[in-house]
């Protein structure tokens, strides 16, 4: 999903939604990661232009996750919160928190 053109997930978003709903839940019922999303693509930057690039101190590693196994993620932390005991609002806030997080990078 991560390269998908905005218009075509537009488009596309009943058929999309359904299909993630499926894997989520199968993945839930399971108790497994389906090993397709369990691996990142990790890319290398430089942390400042114009730094050597022959020298691997100047990089910068990134992981990029497959969108649906941050989702996955998001969903068992708000199962295990409501399990432990914790309100439907705190559950919701962690998530909350956690994507704004991730959105203000």
């Amino acid at each position: 999903m991560e390269s998908l053109a905005t218009w075509l997930l537009k488009k596309g978003v009943d058929d999309i939604l359904l299909l993630t709903t499926a894997i989520i839940s199968r993945s839930m019922d399971e108790s497994v990661m389906p090993f397709c999303l369990i691996y990142a693509a990790v890319n290398r930057f430089l942390k400042i232009y114009g730094l050597d690039n022959n020298d691997m101190d100047n990089y910068r590693s990134i992981s990029n996750l497959p969108f649906i196994s941050i989702l996955i993620g998001k969903v068992v932390t708000v199962i295990t919160l409501l399990v432990v005991g914790r309100s439907t609002e705190t559950a919701l806030l962690k998530v909350h928190s956690d994507i704004s997080e991730v959105l203000e990078g």
